[in-house]
C-alpha cells in the first residue's frame, strides 16, 4: 500500500473484488474556508507516528500504514515479503498496488471501515482518522488473507507464471502471508484509529494553545503599532489627570510625553471656563450614554490655541473612577477652510446678485446700477472704498473716475480724480495692460518705479488696495479698485478671483451698453437666420413625403411606357407625366439641399479645377451677351465637399447673376484663400472665425435693395416673373454651405450689381478619394444575382421588384424587416444584395442590415430613402462603405446603382 514515486495506470475491473462494511455516519467534506484545520503531519510528529506503529506491530503483528489527506504516507510498518519483493517490483502488479491505494485512501467517509481485496489477491482494511469531526488522514491494516475465505492457490501460481516470478519463491512468500479474521482486523484498526485520533486531538490542543498565545502577543503588538501610527491624538485620563498619551497627541500639543503624564488636563485648556465647561457638559454625557463628542479649544505648549474635536468613552461605565479614553482631532485647518468656504459662498452670492442687477438695464439706469454694485462688492470684499475708472482714448489717454462707493466715515475722492493723464502712471498702466492685478499690502513699501503712484495713494489716505483691469472685446477699457484706509490688508487668491469676476461683470455691463446698437443689429440678423432655418426644416419634411409619392409616379409611368407604343396619345401623356415628375424631383432635391438633408459623399476637391471643368457649360447658360470670366487664386487650398454640391452652387449663382442682368453684362467667378478673425465675424452672427476657400460670383446687374437682400435666401422667394424661377436657387446655395460648415455672404447695392460669396472650410485632413472632374454616365447594366428587397410602402415595393426582375435579378421581397429576417433564414442560396428602405416600422434599415450580415457576411447593402436618415448618415454625410440611393429614382439610376454596389471589390 505504500506508494512508489509516480502513479501507475489504474487496474482493470477484472479481478477486482471489494467487500465493504460501512457504518452510516457524517460525510467527509472539505474543510470550511473559514476554519482551517491543520494537517495530520502538523499535529503529530512523523517520528511519534512511526513509534506508535512500531509498537502496534510488535503487539499484533499486522502491516500498517497511515497517510494524510493529501495522500502522503507519514509512517508504515510490517510490509510482507510478497509485496516488497514481488508485487511492487514488477510494473504491472505495481499498477494494481497503486489502484488499491486509491481505492483505500480516497473518499472514505468518516466513521466508515472499508474491507478490500486487492487485484493481487491480498486483503486490506482502511478507516479515516479524524479530529473534531474533521478528517485529517487515513489508516490502513493490510497484506493478509481473510479467514473464512478460501485461498485460491492455483490462482496465485498462475499469477506467478503470468508476471514472470519464480513460482517456488513466490508461493513461499504467499505462505508467509498471515491469515486474519475480519473481527480481529476490525478491532485492531478501530483501536489504532482511536489512538491516532486521541494523539491528534492532544496535539491539536497544544497547537491551538500555542497559536492563541501567539495571537495575544500579535494583538498587543498591533495595538501598540496602532497607537503609534494613529493620525489622531489618543490619551487616557483618570479623574482628569493624564495617564497615557500617544505620539500624535504629544506632537499636536507640543509637549513631551512625560510633561503630560501625571498632570491635570487643565494644562491643555486655554481658560478655566473652557476647562469647567468640558467637565460639566462632556464628562456627564460620557458616563450617561457611554460616549460623547464635542468641539472645544486646546492650548499648545507655545501658547497657540487650536480647534479640536474631542471624543471620549469610559473605561468602565460602572466605575467613573476607572477613567476615560479620549481621541483628539485637530479641526483648526478644517474650520479655517470652512470659514473661507462660507466667505467664498457669500462672495459668489454677491456676484450673482450683482450680475442679475445688470440684467436688462438701460443706458440711463447704468450709472445708478454701477454705484449700487460697487457698494455690494466693496462690503463683500471688506474694502473701505470701491471705484471704477474708465480709459478715455480721445486725444491724450486719460483716466476718469466715473463711479465710487465709500464706507461710512471714508471721504469720497471721485471729484478729484478726473481726467488724470495715463502717462503719469506708467507702472500702474503697464501692469493693467498685461492683465496683471495690482495687489498692494502696504502702500508705503511700494518700489521706486511706482513712486508717482505711491504719492497719489498716500494723499488719499490709502494703506492697502487691490486693482483689477476691466476688459471688453479684448480691449482694456478701465479698472476697478478696492481701497483699505483703516488697516493693512493681505490679499488672497480667493480675493483676486472675486475681484476679477467683479471686474468682468462691470466690463460686460459697460460693454453691453456701448454695443447696444450693434447687438440690436445682430439680434435682427439672428431672427432672420432662425426664420430661414424653420422654413428649411419644414421644406425638408415636405420633400421627404413628396419623394415617396414621386417614386410611385415615376415607377408607374416607366412601367406603363414599356407596354405603350410610342407615338400614341397615351404615350405622349405618359411622357408629359414623367417630365413633370422629374421636374418635381428636381424641386425636392433643391428643398433637401436648402434643408441640409441632402445625401452627400464628400471628397478632397480642387475648386479651381472644378470651376474650370464647368466653365464651358456655364458659358452656354449665360448666353452670348454676357461675358463670363474666371479669376482663380494661386495655391488655392483644397476643400472636402461633394463635387455635385459645388456644381449646384456654381450653377445657381451664375444663373442668379445672369437673370439680374438686362442685356449685355459681366459675370465674374473668383476664388481666394481667406482667414477670418473674431473681429471679422463680430457683426455677422452666422460667420465663424477660421480658414476658408472663398468662391464668389459677381455681376453688374440691377442689384438689390436692403429689404430684398434680407430675403434673398428665403425658399420660394423670387423677384423673377411667374414661370421664370422657383425661388430655391439661393436657398439651395445657403443649405449646401451650411451643411459643409461654411456660410454665404451677400453684398448688393441697387444699380451696382451684387456679389455672392460662399465660404468653404479648408480641408484639414487629406482625403484619399479625389474628384476634380465630372463623372461619366454609363449604360444601365443588368445582372443575375439574388436581391432581397425590403420596403414598407407596398406600391413602391411592387414597382422596384418589377424593375429589378426586368433587369434579370432574382428578387426576394417583403414589406417588413421581421419578414425579411425570416425570408433570409429560409433561403438556402446566397443573397448577394440587400436593398432596404431606411425608416420602417419596428426596425430601421441599418439594424436590419447588421442582423443579416451576422449570418451572411458577404451580402452587400444598398439603402434607399426619401431623405437622409441619421441611422445611416451623420448630418447627411455618408460614412465610408455606406451606399445610398435617394428617392425618387428612375429605372436606369436604380440599375446603375445596384450594379455599382455588386461590382465593388472584396
Amino acid at each position: 500500500m505504500k506508494r512508489n514515486s509516480g502513479r501507475g495506470p489504474n487496474a482493470t475491473a477484472e479481478g477486482d473484488r471489494m467487500n465493504e462494511h460501512e457504518v452510516q455516519g457524517r460525510e467527509d467534506g472539505e474543510d470550511s474556508p473559514l476554519q482551517e484545520v491543520p494537517s495530520l503531519g502538523e499535529m503529530i510528529d512523523a517520528k511519534v507516528l512511526q513509534s506508535l506503529l512500531d509498537r502496534f506491530y510488535k503487539l499484533v503483528g499486522m502491516t500498517c500504514v497511515i497517510v494524510d489527506k493529501e495522500g502522503r504516507a507519514l509512517a508504515s510498518v510490517g510490509w510482507q515479503e510478497i509485496c516488497l519483493s514481488f508485487h511492487r517490483a514488477q510494473p504491472e502488479s505495481l499498477a494494481l498496488c497503486n489502484h488499491t491505494h486509491d481505492s483505500l485512501f480516497v473518499g472514505t467517509p468518516l466513521t466508515t471501515r472499508k474491507l478490500y481485496q486487492c487485484p493481487n489477491g491480498l486483503w486490506n482494511m482502511a478507516a479515516p482518522v479524524y479530529v473534531a469531526e474533521r478528517r485529517v488522514g487515513t489508516l490502513s491494516i493490510g497484506q493478509f488473507l481473510l479467514e473464512g475465505t478460501p485461498v485460491d492457490v492455483e490462482a496465485f501460481r498462475a499469477r506467478a507464471r503470468g508476471l514472470g516470478f519464480p513460482e517456488a519463491d513466490y508461493m513461499a512468500a504467499v505462505a508467509q502471508v498471515p491469515i486474519r479474521s475480519e473481527e480481529e482486523v476490525d478491532a485492531a484498526l478501530a483501536f489504532l484509529v482511536e489512538g491516532t485520533s486521541l494523539l491528534s486531538s492532544l496535539a491539536q490542543t497544544r497547537l491551538d494553545l500555542s497559536r492563541a498565545l501567539a495571537d495575544k502577543e500579535s494583538q498587543e503588538q498591533t495595538l501598540r503599532s496602532i497607537l503609534r501610527a494613529a493620525p489622531t491624538g489618543i490619551g487616557v485620563a483618570v479623574n482628569r489627570v493624564m495617564t497615557a498619551a500617544n505620539h500624535t497627541l504629544c506632537t499636536l500639543l507640543g509637549y513631551e510625553r512625560d510633561e503630560l503624564i501625571g498632570n491635570s488636563t487643565r494644562l491643555i485648556y486655554p481658560s478655566a471656563d473652557e476647562f469647567e465647561r468640558v467637565g460639566r457638559e462632556h464628562y456627564a454625557a460620557v458616563f450617561a450614554s457611554g460616549m460623547d463628542v464635542m468641539e472645544t479649544n486646546f492650548r499648545r505648549k507655545d501658547g497657540s490655541v487650536i480647534d479640536v474635536l474631542l471624543s471620549s468613552a469610559p473605561l468602565d461605565r460602572r466605575d467613573p473612577s476607572a477613567g476615560i479614553t479620549f481621541t483628539v482631532l485637530d479641526l483648526t485647518e478644517h474650520n479655517r477652510k470652512e470659514r473661507e468656504r462660507q466667505r467664498r459662498l457669500h462672495m459668489e452670492h454677491i456676484l450673482g446678485q450683482v450680475s442679475s442687477h445688470f440684467a436688462g438695464v438701460s443706458a440711463k439706469d447704468l450709472e445708478v446700477r454701477i454705484d449700487e454694485a460697487l457698494g455690494a462688492l466693496g462690503q463683500a470684499a471688506g474694502a473701505d472704498r470701491t471705484y471704477l475708472f474708465l480709459i478715455d482714448d480721445k486725444g491724450e489717454t486719460t483716466l476718469v473716475n466715473t463711479n465710487e462707493w465709500c464706507a461710512p466715515g471714508v471721504e469720497p475722492q471721485k471729484h478729484t480724480l478726473q481726467d488724470l493723464p495715463a502717462a503719469a502712471f506708467s507702472w500702474w498702466m503697464e501692469n493693467l495692460r498685461h492683465d496683471e492685478p495690482i495687489l498692494i499690502a502696504n502702500v508705503s513699501e511700494l518700489s521706486e518705479e511706482a513712486d508717482m503712484e505711491r504719492k497719489a495713494l498716500e494723499r488719499q489716505g490709502i494703506r492697502s488696495l487691490a486693482v483689477v483691469p476691466v476688459w471688453h472685446d479684448n480691449a482694456l477699457i478701465g479698472f476697478v479698485g478696492f481701497d483699505v484706509v483703516n488697516t493693512l490688508r493681505q490679499w488672497s487668491l480667493q480675493d483676486v478671483d472675486f475681484l476679477r469676476t467683479a471686474a468682468a461683470v462691470l466690463g460686460n455691463a459697460i460693454g453691453r451698453i456701448r454695443g447696444l446698437e450693434q447687438s440690436r443689429r445682430l439680434e435682427a440678423r439672428l431672427l432672420e437666420v432662425e426664420r430661414i432655418e424653420s422654413v428649411g426644416r419644414l421644406a425638408g419634411g415636405v420633400a421627404h413625403d413628396f419623394n415617396n409619392m414621386l417614386q410611385t409616379i415615376l415607377g408607374c409611368v416607366e412601367m406603363a411606357l414599356v407596354d405603350t407604343p410610342e407615338g400614341t396619345p397615351v404615350s405622349d401623356c405618359l411622357h408629359e407625366i414623367r417630365h413633370a415628375a422629374e421636374r418635381s424631383a428636381d424641386l425636392t432635391r433643391q428643398l433637401l439641399a436648402f434643408a441640409r438633408r441632402q445625401t452627400i459623399s464628400p471628397r478632397s476637391l480642387d475648386v479651381n479645377h472644378k470651376v474650370s471643368d464647368l466653365l464651358g457649360m456655364l458659358d452656354r447658360l449665360t448666353g452670348e451677351e454676357i461675358e463670363l470670366s474666371f479669376l482663380p487664386a494661386e495655391n488655392l487650398h483644397r476643400v472636402n465637399m461633394d463635387p455635385v454640391q459645388v456644381d449646384q452652387i456654381l450653377t445657381n449663382l451664375v444663373l442668379n447673376a445672369r437673370d439680374a442682368i438686362i442685356g449685355a453684362g459681366k459675370v465674374v467667378i473668383e476664388t481666394a484663400n481667406v482667414t477670418l478673425t473674431v473681429d471679422d465675424c463680430a457683426s455677422h452672427s452666422d460667420h465663424l472665425p477660421g480658414s476658408y476657400v472663398k468662391l464668389s460670383v459677381s455681376d453688374n446687374g440691377h442689384g438689390m435693395d436692403h429689404t430684398t437682400l434680407d430675403r434673398a435666401f428665403d425658399p420660394f422667394f423670387t423677384t423673377k416673373k411667374v414661370g421664370h424661377g422657383t425661388g430655391l436657387g439661393l436657398s439651395t446655395v445657403y443649405g449646401i454651405a451650411t451643411q459643409n460648415g461654411g456660410f454665404v455672404d451677400a453684398q448688393s447695392t441697387p444699380g451696382h450689381g451684387a456679389t455672392f460669396a460662399v465660404y468653404m472650410p479648408w480641408e484639414t485632413v487629406n482625403a484619399e478619394a479625389k474628384d476634380d472632374g465630372v463623372a461619366d454616365l454609363e449604360t444601365p447594366p443588368r445582372g443575375t444575382e439574388t436581391v432581397l428587397l425590403v420596403e414598407d410602402e407596398k406600391t413602391i415595393l411592387d414597382l422596384v421588384r418589377r424593375q429589378l426582375t426586368r433587369l434579370g435579378y432574382q428578387v426576394l421581397h417583403c414589406d417588413s424587416p421581421l419578414e425579411a429576417l425570416e425570408l433570409a433564414a429560409a433561403e438556402p442560396s446566397p443573397i448577394h444584395l440587400l436593398v432596404t428602405d431606411v425608416i420602417m416600422p419596428g426596425m430601421d434599415g441599418r439594424t436590419l442590415a447588421t442582423r443579416l450580415s451576422a449570418s451572411r457576411p458577404q451580402m452587400r447593402c444598398l439603402y434607399v430613402s426619401g431623405y437622409t436618415a441619421d441611422v445611416i448618415a451623420k448630418r447627411g454625410v455618408l460614412d465610408e462603405g455606406v451606399h445610398f440611393l435617394g428617392k425618387p429614382f428612375d429605372h436606369a439610376t436604380l440599375a446603375k446603382k445596384v450594379r455599382e454596389v455588386l461590382d465593388l471589390p472584396g
